[in-house]
């Protein structure tokens, strides 16, 4: 039992990383048949491990030991996590590598309260051996597991992986083998916590900052589709608006030129197609006439009712593309939540207006089922998750650009979306 604590040790720590990742079917099977493999190959190797040290010179028997069983360890933690997660081969390097430096973390502080004066002994399987494995991993899932887990996945390189592996590797195996071997297991104890700490830490920040990086480059693609989507809507609404003034014109002198009736069928049919020039928005904004119009045909398209009061003059000072991004994703989102429903609860209603020197916005609809918030924001209820959640987020991020306040309410079942934006930019 006494060679198995490491092993053991290892695998509770392995589950801190692996907690929040994506599960294979039948994970609680699969993980239960790992564990018991694990450490029937941990016993296997136990005994091997005994036998290669006693045919190595005396001195050297500590270093064969320790490595090989570390080694194995290794390759059996990332096997197991591998076939419980639906994860990566690089993920499982990195999880277990993580697993590896939190042990590491725990061992070290074992060491030290060993050393303390007073010779306060953790032996394993002590209650102080337990409380401070205990301590330490549930410290780590809290400020580092949670933290670098993103849609129940590792974001991390093949490169990033076998070098952490790697760093940690001369860290934690060669490191300890040499302190043992030499006798500065306490100077070890000291420098290889605060390492351990630094090398997770570092982790965190590096998982943030890929994030952050990946939001960004989502982000300035959707404000380029954004742009080219509006380029495209424009010329649209401007060949509509051509199309359907002369077509009125058209109509008109073809019904004035007779009265039978194959002609007032003909007339009739044309004047079904002008009829989208009612779709066609005309406020005191070009480009807010443009995605509203867009939307609106949209709207007539999937039946659903579309009502509008909105002063575009008041959004003079809001760009282009901004302008087209807010109204278009809040459109959006309104449309895709009241076509799950039925076609009398089809309504989308828009607001632009001036008050009290805030230029008020909001848009509401019907939806079905529960909403649930993160923060301020919604929860996409998509299986894309590539773009999870970054149509609101744009949203979010205009509105602040042009310093202003955007609130959700879900009451009733009623979607209401609101910013108030400063009339006078600075």
């Amino acid at each position: 039992m006494q060679n198995l604590w490491l092993p053991i040790e290892m695998l509770t720590a392995m589950f801190v990383y692996a907690a929040g990742l994506e599960k294979r079917e039948k994970a609680l099977l699969r993980g239960a048949a790992g564990i018991f493999a694990y450490l029937l190959l941990m016993i296997i190797a136990a005994d091997f491990a005994a036998e290669t040290d006693a045919a190595w010179p005396e001195g050297n028997a500590v270093y064969v030991s320790t490595v090989f069983s570390c080694g194995i360890i290794f390759v059996l933690m990332a096997a197991a996590v591998l076939s419980i997660c639906k994860i990566r081969v690089r993920e499982a390097v990195y999880c277990t590598t993580c697993a590896y430096l939190t042990e590491h973390m725990a061992y070290c502080i074992r060491l030290l309260v060993n050393h303390m004066p007073g010779n306060i002994p953790a032996p394993n399987g002590s209650i102080g051996h337990i409380a401070i494995h205990a301590a330490v991993y549930v410290i780590c899932y809290r400020l580092v597991a949670k933290n670098m887990i993103r849609d129940r996945h590792y974001a991390t390189s093949v490169l990033q992986s076998l070098g952490l592996m790697l760093g940690v590797s001369l860290l934690v195996i060669v490191m300890s083998v040499l302190a043992t071997g030499f006798g500065f297991e306490l100077l070890h104890g000291v420098y290889a916590f605060f390492a351990c700490a630094f090398i997770l830490y570092g982790q965190v920040i590096q998982q943030k900052q890929q994030k952050l990086q990946e939001e960004l480059n989502i982000r300035q693609q959707m404000w380029l589709k954004s742009k080219a989507q509006y380029e495209m809507a424009k010329d649209a609404v401007d060949i509509i608006n051509t199309k359907c003034h002369d077509l009125k014109y058209q109509v008109q002198a073809l019904r004035a030129s007779g009265s039978a009736q194959e002609q007032k069928k003909v007339i009739d049919s044309m004047e079904d197609a002008a009829a989208i020039y009612d779709s066609v928005f005309h406020t005191e904004n070009e480009y807010l006439n443009t995605v509203l119009t867009e939307k609106s045909l949209l709207c007539k398209k999937n039946h659903i009712t579309l009502t509008c009061i909105a002063d575009g003059n008041v959004l003079d000072f809001m760009d282009a593309v901004d302008l087209y991004t807010l109204f278009g994703n809040a459109l959006d989102n309104a449309m895709e939540a009241v076509m799950k429903l039925g076609e009398e609860e089809r309504l989308i209603h828009l607001l632009i207006c001036e008050k009290a020197g805030l230029v008020m916005i909001q848009t509401e609809n019907y939806y079905q089922g529960e909403i649930r918030m993160e923060g301020r924001l919604p929860v996409t209820t998509k299986e894309e998750k590539a773009y999870h959640g970054f149509g609101v987020r744009s949203i979010c991020d205009i509105v602040e650009k042009y310093h202003g306040v955007l609130t959700i309410e879900t009451e009733r079942q009623i979607f209401v979306l609101r910013a108030a934006l400063p009339a006078r930019q600075v």
